[in-house]
């Protein structure tokens, strides 16, 4: 298990920059005589050290992220916190119940657990109907085995489709991928209803085989390059090796051109949902166990950089919440308010000295 960070930052480094640009300027107006070539060069560096500080990833923003759940506190914590409000996923209970679980956890203390043909449903609000645009989805799976007594063929993990009935009916899906009795790889479906697209399974080592445990699942429809992308990153993933890659446990995330598609929406039909561990209509045909940790869903494309940091932090037992919500302010930043500080305080002692 990895323990989720409570810390709180109440510094926000675009905050401080500009009360710092705006004593600057006051300064600058009031003692224009004391700006003396030393001095501007001490300022100057903080402004270079604050003006280079990594601010984040441009797709790695709250104003993206449509949906956001983390099992916490019996599932209170799981509300969705971009445009549209809130909305509460609702556990659907099928055979075996599903429910939250403290016996495996990446992050904090609870996960969803689903078995039995149970699934958690995050309903169709408009917030999760993408049209013809870009959309993200990325959670944390552990699966205990290859194939759990009960799992079926290609079980949904994530999806708002009939995956059952056929890979061409309209809507999208992430599933395991072939026979129950090796499925531990997991591929990416887009259809239209006529056309698809999929985006060859990738190898997950799961939790009974050695190394194997949580691993980072990402899928992308990237509407600008036509493209859907798969992503899975078990522990065999290093961090150490900066990304993923053909180099890196054979991570290569694959993909798979939707060009055909273009123009052409995802969203769940009438009647169907999104669904985790099940179909998009609930119907009972996937027979899954598993885990799920930090499931959101964003309404842009994440690059490829944006999803290595959320996964290489995220081994560093950062949750999703804590990249988004806590601005730790780099060595960097550090140094560049030190190195502006101490201009602004020469300044002052100039001043008095000039009285």
């Amino acid at each position: 298990m990895v323990p989720m960070s409570y810390r709180r930052w109440s510094i926000n480094i675009v905050h401080w920059w500009s009360l710092v640009s705006d004593a600057n300027r006051a300064y600058k107006s009031q003692l224009p005589s004391l700006m003396s070539r030393s001095f501007k060069k001490l300022l100057g560096c903080g402004m270079l050290l604050a003006a280079g500080t990594p601010l984040g990833f441009a797709g790695l923003s709250l104003d993206n992220v449509a949906g956001y759940y983390t099992f916490e506190n019996g599932g209170a914590d799981s509300a969705t916190w971009a445009s549209g409000g809130a909305y509460e996923g609702v556990l659907r209970a099928q055979g075996t119940s599903t429910g939250y679980s403290t016996a495996q956890t990446m992050f904090g203390t609870q996960s969803l657990y689903v078995t039995g043909g149970g699934f958690f449903s995050l309903g169709n609000p408009d917030k999760y109907r993408f049209g013809a645009g870009s959309f993200t989805i990325t959670y944390w799976l552990y699966m205990p085995s290859p194939a759990p007594a009960g799992s079926s063929n290609d079980a949904t993990l994530i999806g708002n489709k009939d995956w059952s009935g056929s890979g061409n009916n309209q809507g999208w899906v992430q599933a395991l991928s072939g026979n129950a009795s090796i499925n531990d790889d997991i591929k990416a479906n887009a259809a239209s209803g006529g056309s698809r697209a999929d985006a060859t399974a990738i190898d997950m080592d799961p939790a009974s085989q050695t190394g194997g445990g949580w691993t980072f699942v990402a899928m992308v429809v990237d509407r600008s390059s036509n493209l859907l992308w798969n992503y899975v990153a078990d522990p065999w993933v290093l961090v150490s090796k900066g990304d993923f890659g053909a180099s890196n446990d054979a991570s290569e995330p694959t993909s798979a051109s939707i060009a055909a598609l273009s123009g052409i929406n995802f969203d769940a039909p009438v009647g169907y949902n999104i669904n985790i561990g099940q179909d998009g209509d609930g119907a009972g045909y996937t027979q899954l166990i598993a885990y799920f940790d930090d499931v959101a869903l964003w309404n842009t494309a994440l690059s490829r950089e944006d999803l290595w940091e959320i996964y290489s932090r995220g081994r560093g037992g950062e949750s999703l919440g804590d990249i988004l919500l806590i601005p730790e302010p780099s060595t960097y930043a550090f140094a560049g308010i030190a190195c502006t500080l101490a201009g602004l305080v020469a300044l002052r002692r100039r001043k008095k000295a000039s009285r």
